[in-house]
């Protein structure tokens, strides 16, 4: 596993990423270090975007035993701590031909506002890149 920087990684590799968040309690800390609230996450990368401000979009399998269902998250850069590659390429070595197919159907259009009978996608399936090619 190599400590990396955001511009070393390429779509499909599995990476860890070290960052900071913000928090809310009951009571004031007083020790600097109880203002850190980091979180630790591993996923594959998917790709940097965002008109403002600049997000890492990564994947990540929460389905046990089902490599097929996939959920994203953006991390804002700006709070990366750092990034690990555990793995280069990964994704392109366990589903190959999906990052490609992936990132196709992320470029295209996106429409501004959802109607009433259309729903946010927060969740992909590989069989569902699959039939929008058909």
């Amino acid at each position: 596993m190599e400590k990396v920087s955001i511009e070393d990684l390429q779509p499909g590799d599995l990476i860890y990423i070290a960052w900071s968040d913000a928090w809310e309690a009951n009571r004031i800390p007083l020790k600097d270090r109880e203002y850190d609230a980091i979180w630790h996450e591993w996923g594959v990368f998917i790709f940097i975007r965002g008109r403002r401000k600049k997000h890492l979009v990564m994947a990540y399998n929460k389905k046990p035993g089902d490599i097929t269902q996939w959920d994203f998250t953006a991390i804002p850069i700006d709070l990366i701590l750092e990034i690990r590659r555990i793995q280069p390429r990964f994704l392109q070595t366990i589903l190959p031909g999906l990052i490609e197919r992936l990132l196709s159907k992320a470029n295209s259009t996106v429409p501004k506002r959802l109607g009433k009978s259309q729903k946010a996608v927060l969740r992909w399936s590989v069989d569902s890149l699959f039939e929008m090619d058909s």
